[in-house]
C-alpha cells in the first residue's frame, strides 16, 4: 500500500468507527484492513480510546451562577411568541416570518404586472409552431454536416 493510500484511508476509518460512514466507504474500509497490517491496528485504537474517553474524562457540572447568567442573556432571544387571536400560544414561529422585510411598496405588483405582460407577449406575438418540427430537423441535419463547426 501507498502511504498516500493508508492516510486517506485513516480518516475513513476514523469515520467508519464514529459510525459515519456510508455502507460502500465501510465496505473500501474493511477492504483495505484486510490487506494493509498497518491500518489494522488502528481500529481497536480507536475504540479503545473513545472508551476511555467516554468513561474516564471527567465531567463537570455547570456553575448555577453561570447557568443564570446565560439564561438571562438568552431571556431576550428566546421570549415566548404572542398568544393568537385564538388565544392559543403554539410557540413556534417558521424561518420564514422571521426574515427582515424590506419595504418595496409598489415594486412588486409592478413586477407581477410586467412579468404577466411578457408571458401575454410571447404567446401572442411569437409566431406559429407549425413549422418548428421541420427547423428543428433541418436544423440538426445543418449541425451534422462535417466542418461545419470549424
Amino acid at each position: 500500500m501507498k502511504a498516500d493510500d493508508c492516510a486517506e484511508m485513516r480518516l475513513l476509518i476514523q469515520a467508519d468507527v464514529d459510525g459515519e460512514l456510508a455502507p460502500a466507504d465501510a465496505a473500501a474500509v474493511g477492504a483495505h484492513l484486510e490487506q494493509c497490517s498497518t491500518c489494522a491496528t488502528l481500529p481497536a485504537r480507536l475504540f479503545s480510546l473513545s472508551e476511555r474517553i467516554r468513561f474516564d474524562a471527567p465531567y463537570y457540572l455547570v456553575p448555577d451562577k453561570l447557568q443564570a447568567a446565560v439564561r438571562a442573556r438568552l431571556a431576550p432571544v428566546a421570549a415566548p411568541v404572542e398568544p393568537g387571536a385564538d388565544g392559543a400560544n403554539d410557540n413556534h414561529v417558521s424561518w420564514w416570518h422571521r426574515l427582515p422585510r424590506p419595504r418595496l411598496g409598489p415594486v412588486i405588483p409592478f413586477g407581477g404586472g410586467f412579468a404577466l405582460a411578457a408571458c401575454l407577449a410571447l404567446v401572442f406575438l411569437l409566431p406559429s409552431a407549425a413549422g418548428l418540427p421541420d427547423a428543428v430537423v433541418s436544423d440538426h441535419i445543418r449541425a451534422l454536416q462535417p466542418g461545419h463547426l470549424m
